[in-house]
């Protein structure tokens, strides 16, 4: 699994969002948490402006018109990456659902 991170990581147009970093840092174990920190510092940021919030409420009522149900986490980082059309790189195939219906690019990784 950490390889698989890495190679994530790794690509040359990787970026992360607030959301994905707040996850990440949270539960990183305390040993690495100086590690990962660091990491990702390295990585650039997609800004989140405070339109998007709205525009994430919206998406997921649109997704709970079409049988969805999903977290906030996960209704705001997919609403970032549609925002900035980026690919969202997952291990949680309920990701591929909502691209679906939200018309956003994913990739989802097998553990």
């Amino acid at each position: 699994m950490r390889l698989l991170a890495e190679e994530i990581i790794s690509r040359p147009y990787v970026a992360l969002c607030e959301p994905i970093k707040f996850e990440l840092l949270r539960l990183a174990p305390q040993t690495s948490q100086g590690i990962v920190e660091n990491m990702l510092s390295t990585i650039p940021v997609l800004t989140t402006p405070a339109s998007l919030w709205h525009q994430a409420t919206r998406n997921g009522q649109h997704c709970r018109v079409h049988g969805i149900q999903t977290g906030l986490m996960d209704l705001l980082i997919s609403t970032i990456c549609q925002h900035h059309r980026a690919k969202l790189v997952a291990f949680d195939a309920a990701f591929e659902k909502m691209a679906k219906v939200l018309k956003f690019s994913v990739e989802l990784v097998k553990r």
